[in-house]
């Protein structure tokens, strides 16, 4: 409502609705492929000594901003060893081995690796072992695990399952349909006998830290995306002679 020059009031037009645009969606920014990094721009922040003063703290970067990469924009790897839940290597208070911490908390996924991707970790570890002689003493821990008695290579990628966690989980089942979450409460539902041993497996890395303790350190790995797809025998324990009495008379 408007008040004109001599008193009286009238309405304004309305706008025209069709001439309103929408406002701008945000652009959605892809992980770039491991091939497309350039693993010559990795460095370390140095931040100081820890708090036990046994070491110093070190933030790995690439650029300005940590480094993260698709390392399967085109093909599908292997679960070399599934999530360990028993709290032998790794405690968790999502499993209740321990009471929460104060810190991220998730279980760690090992992956046979191909070469391509092995020759990419392997030049991340090289180039951040030689800025951490740079920085001190530490025996280096390679990101990379050679097996020879099934000649290959894995490495180890933390998956965040805790609270809050950060990784971004897909699992394909059997049938074929997608189930979408995050942490340990929907992982468990898919978990089953098979723990994704062998299960193929698609991941999006970042290069989350350079751990530094007791004079040792070495590279820490985040799984930001992960799809896993449930292997196809369920994981069912498959039993050659399970008729005992057939077994024993089958002796005479």
């Amino acid at each position: 409502m408007t008040t004109s020059t001599d008193g009286s009031t009238y309405v304004e037009s309305l706008p025209d609705f069709d001439d309103v645009q929408p406002p701008a969606k945000k652009a959605r920014v892809g992980i770039p492929s491991y091939s497309n990094v350039d693993v010559s721009q990795l460095w370390l922040k140095n931040n100081g000594p820890n708090r036990k003063g046994d070491g110093i703290m070190v933030l790995p970067l690439c650029g300005n901003v940590k480094l993260v990469a698709d390392l399967t924009p085109n093909t599908w790897l292997r679960v070399a060893f599934p999530f360990n839940t028993t709290g032998q290597y790794e405690a968790v208070s999502f499993l209740g081995h321990c009471a929460p911490p104060d810190r991220p908390e998730g279980l760690n996924l090992g992956i046979v690796l191909d070469r391509g991707q092995e020759n990419f970790l392997a030049a991340v570890d090289d180039k951040l072992s030689k800025e951490m002689a740079a920085c001190t003493r530490a025996t280096w821990h390679s990101l990379l695990t050679e097996n020879d008695k099934y000649k290959n290579t894995t490495c180890k990628v933390k998956v965040m399952l805790g609270k809050d966690a950060e990784t971004q989980i897909k699992v394909i089942s059997a049938d074929h349909e997608v189930h979408e979450g995050r942490g340990w409460e929907f992982l468990s539902q898919h978990v089953g006998t098979h723990n994704f041993r062998g299960a193929k497996v698609k991941v999006c890395v970042r290069v989350d830290t350079v751990w530094n303790v007791a004079k040792k350190a070495g590279v820490r790995l985040v799984a930001t995306h992960l799809v896993l797809v449930t292997p196809d025998d369920q994981g069912q324990v498959l039993d050659g002679w399970a008729d005992d009495t057939a077994l024993l008379e089958s002796l005479w």
